[in-house]
């Protein structure tokens, strides 16, 4: 039976060898009765493990059962079958007190099991740190090295043991020894960072020149490597070079760079001043290790670091325009990385803001890209091409759309991109994609592409209205490209069928109401086309011709120009009021109504009520709840119906327009007050029964609305309520028609 110190007695064991199991457990009594007994049993070994009572003594620290042991005159040095001896035992765990006992009694300090470990060797592997700095300080030898072939100062340093490396240097331990892995401790303190053991093997005399056998690293760069900048000034007083290069070409100040160690830098160059632009064998300097790296150490103090580094190099004339390993400027990648400062830093320094990678891709794509539009703006004010080519032909305006971002979008049109229209990117039908080809018209795209406006719509295969056309007939975008000016002899195909038949209508249309306007933009001087549109009193015609943004671009003068502007701006305001009219002049009636729901006149309030759908219907309206908006202010309707989205389709309007239509639509809510309290009468003079015989009667549907406006233009006393612009307001195709109806229901429902 194999039985070590380690072994926890049962019963049997106990019985079979009780002056060992009397030593583990510290029981002297039974160890002087057996020893008096047979003397011989103190030094008697168990077995085949040849393990003594004094290892078992001195493995469970039994200081006294140790005294008892030897007070029979058992041998210090004795050795199991493994050549371990009661200090060897002792060392994984016992305490100082415990060796001491046991050296004062001859125990060897140096000896050796058949693991080749010392004494020392075996506290350090078994972390018995108090045992390790006694058996340094009583002079154990610090040269030997286990089967592993491994030093006990080269084991501590790896193990991070401070003040036992620290002890084992002071108690003058080989300094050149090497680890498995070829590092001498000073090499092997470098890279863990250990100051203090650098320290001391520094001042100890340990060879600061020495170089990795395979790496080719030195202290120095990991000094480097860990911002090390006092250790770096001893390394040199001892003699260190800081030129000499690793296995990959870095410097030290390449190390420093990349792990934005800025002293340690600032120190490093201030010694080797042409190191600045050193390069590895990959092709790096020290400014490309610093932007490179940029990523990986992202923290907030890092990122301040390296933009100080930057700053520092191009200061000191490193070259803005090295590349990186694979080729790529400097500057490509910082735009990758998108820090605007060390970009900037390279662009005053002279980094070329035209090159690209592999791709194509410029500083400009990559700023796109990452949707930085402050990148952008500082690119575009050191002159970047914003209209550049990538190899999938991608403007950086274009890749913005591609990538949906609307804000970069808006900033390269803003700085000036060239807003020519794209393919099918943008006119394909989605709604999203509205947006763009609106700014791109605004900021002077040509409306008919990169085509001829004379050329037929079959052949101008990329022409935007035959895009609108060709992916589902959006009938918002064809308006659109008509406002700015897209060419009406498109319509003079002869594929008609590929024409939906609501643009085909809005073709026509334009072409027929525009074209004697397009000619008296060129052929008339401006006292002639003022006349077609003012009367002599100064007021807008009410057959004035619609004024589009495309026909101002067309005028030839800029007082043409102008001109246009200020009757597109009325005609806006007009069409805005006409619009917004209904919805208000519904609500406040159906408002008003309501008050009136319990008084004795029931059967005209359920009358009225059965008109408001029919209402709603022709001018489709937006479904009014009254419980939302029943209690609103003036100012929150104004909000529910005055959005973006409905000011968007009048492009001409200011501010004061937009406040003047205000003012009108707030004067409807006393006329519809009048509606309903003074004309209710005349207003359901039409029998309920007819109502429900004729539901789609349109005078019966309109007659709220209708009686309204009969109501303003025959009742002179409340003209001053009623917006002057009303009067000239609708499409000039059914004027007649509305001054008929507006006739016959002033005739109708005159007042009693």
């Amino acid at each position: 039976m194999f039985i070590t110190p380690e072994i926890d007695f049962d019963d049997k064991l106990a019985n079979l060898y009780p002056l060992h199991y009397a030593a583990s457990i510290g029981n002297v009594d039974d160890i002087v009765k057996l020893c008096h007994l047979n003397p011989s049993l103190a030094s008697t070994p168990i077995g085949e493990s040849r393990h003594t009572p004094l290892m078992f003594a001195a493995y469970h620290d039994q200081y006294q059962a140790i005294r008892a042991l030897f007070s029979f005159h058992v041998s210090a040095d004795d050795v199991d079958a493994n050549q371990f001896t009661a200090l060897h035992w002792a060392a994984s765990k016992a305490s100082t007190r415990t060796g001491d006992l046991l050296i004062t009694q001859g125990a060897s300090l140096n000896s050796i099991n058949s693991e080749m470990e010392t004494p020392l060797s075996r506290a350090l592997v078994q972390k018995n740190y108090p045992f390790c700095l006694f058996l340094i300080e009583k002079g154990a030898a610090t040269h030997y090295r286990n089967v592993q072939g491994q030093y006990p100062l080269n084991y501590a340093i790896s193990h991070n043991y401070r003040n036992i490396s620290i002890a084992l240097i002071e108690n003058d331990a080989p300094l050149e020894t090497l680890s498995l892995q070829k590092y001498t401790p000073l090499l092997q303190a470098a890279s863990s960072a250990n100051d203090t053991v650098c320290e001391a093997l520094i001042k100890k005399g340990a060879n600061i020149r020495y170089v990795h056998p395979s790496n080719k690293n030195t202290a120095c760069h990991y000094f480097a490597t860990h911002g090390k900048t006092h250790l770096l000034k001893r390394a040199f007083k001892a003699g260190a070079f800081f030129d000499c290069p690793d296995n990959e070409g870095f410097l030290p100040i390449h190390y420093a760079a990349q792990y934005a160690c800025f002293n340690t830098l600032q120190y490093l160059h201030s010694m080797v001043p042409r190191s600045v632009d050193s390069l590895s064998k990959r092709g790096f300097t020290p400014l490309a290790s610093v932007i490179i790296l940029y990523s990986t150490f992202g923290s907030n103090e890092s990122i301040a670091r390296r933009r100080q580094i930057v700053t520092y190099l191009l200061n000191h004339h490193a070259n803005p325009n090295a590349l990186t390993d694979q080729g790529v400027p400097l500057i490509i990648k910082a735009c990758e990385i998108g820090d605007v400062y060390i970009v900037e830093a390279l662009l005053k320094a002279g980094a070329d803001p035209y090159v690209s990678n592999q791709q194509g891709q410029t500083c400009v794509h990559l700023a796109v890209s990452a949707g930085n539009n402050a990148l952008l703006k500082l690119l575009s004010k050191h002159h970047a091409n914003l209209n550049a080519r990538n190899v999938f032909h991608q403007t950086p305006l274009s890749l913005a759309h591609s990538l949906y971002l609307y804000s970069t979008f808006m900033t390269l049109l803003e700085l000036n991109a060239v807003p020519s229209l794209p393919p099918s990117t943008i006119f394909n039908g989605k709604p999203e994609n509205y947006k763009y080809a609106k700014a791109l018209l605004e900021y002077g795209a040509f409306p008919d592409g990169r085509q001829s406006p004379l050329s037929t719509l079959a052949s101008i295969m990329e022409s935007p209205m035959y895009l609108v056309i060709a992916h589902g007939g959006n009938v918002k975008t064809a308006q659109l490209l008509l406002d700015f000016g897209a060419s009406t002899i498109l319509i003079d195909t002869p594929d008609m069928g590929l024409v939906a038949p609501r643009i085909n209508e809005l073709l026509h249309k334009t072409k027929v109401l525009d074209q004697a306007l397009y000619v008296s933009l060129r052929t008339d001087d401006y006292l002639s086309l003022k006349a077609k549109f003012y009367n002599k009193d100064g007021a807008l015609k009410s057959k004035a011709p619609t004024i589009r943004v495309r026909d101002v671009h067309y005028a030839d003068t800029t007082e043409k120009q102008n001109l246009l502007l200020s009757v597109m701006r009325i005609q806006h305001k007009n069409r805005l009021f006409e619009l917004l009219s209904s919805h208000y002049i519904s609500y406040f009636s159906q408002r008003y109504t309501n008050q009136i729901q319990h008084s004795p006149r029931f059967r005209e309030y359920v009358t009225l009520q059965e008109n408001y759908p029919r209402l709603k219907f022709i001018y489709k309206l937006k479904p009014i709840r009254l419980g939302k908006f029943g209690n609103l202010p003036l100012n929150a309707i104004h909000r529910v119906f005055i959005t973006s989205e409905i000011l968007d389709r009048f492009p001409a309007l200011q501010p004061e327009d937009i406040k003047e239509v205000i003012k009108s639509l707030c004067m409807l809510d006393r006329l519809a007050y009048k509606l309903v309290d003074q004309r209710l009468n005349a207003a359901l003079a039409i029998k309920p029964k007819n109502l429900h015989s004729n539901p789609s009667s349109t005078t019966a549907s309109m007659l709220p609305y209708m009686q309204l406006k009969a109501t303003c233009q025959k009742d002179h006393s409340d003209r001053k309520y009623f917006p002057e612009h009303l009067k000239t307001t609708g499409k000039r195709s059914s004027d007649g028609e509305r001054k008929g109806n507006t006739k016959k229901l002033v005739n109708r429902f005159s007042t009693r």
